[in-house]
């Protein structure tokens, strides 16, 4: 779902997007890889190749594609669902209440 939201903001910002995204299984776990493609002109490849952020709704994703990640880059976690975020050098982690209810008063 967050690569359909993701991709439809990219539209009402005048981006082209992917019209899919590609999701499979990280290996035999549960851990689900959504890949959105935006740009600003014709996408020739529909495919994720060097990534300009990572968002991580679970532990277990932000563990098994961390490794796989180039320095430099924006890492958007869960806070309440993302509790151990080792440092990386030359990139900025950002932690967002993502998958919390809100209240109401």
């Amino acid at each position: 779902m967050s690569g359909n939201l993701l991709g439809t903001a990219a539209m009402y910002g005048n981006k082209v997007q992917h019209p899919g995204t590609v999701l499979r299984a990280r290996g035999q776990g549960r851990c689900l890889q959504n890949e959105v493609v935006i740009a600003d002109e014709e996408i020739s490849f529909p495919m994720v190749t060097s990534p300009d952020f990572f968002i991580a709704l679970s532990q277990e994703a932000w563990t098994s594609t961390i490794a796989d990640l180039p320095e430099g880059k924006t890492l958007i976690v869960d806070e309440d669902l993302v509790r151990n975020i080792p440092r990386r050098r030359g990139s900025r982690s950002i932690k967002l209440p993502m998958t919390r209810s809100p209240t109401v008063k």
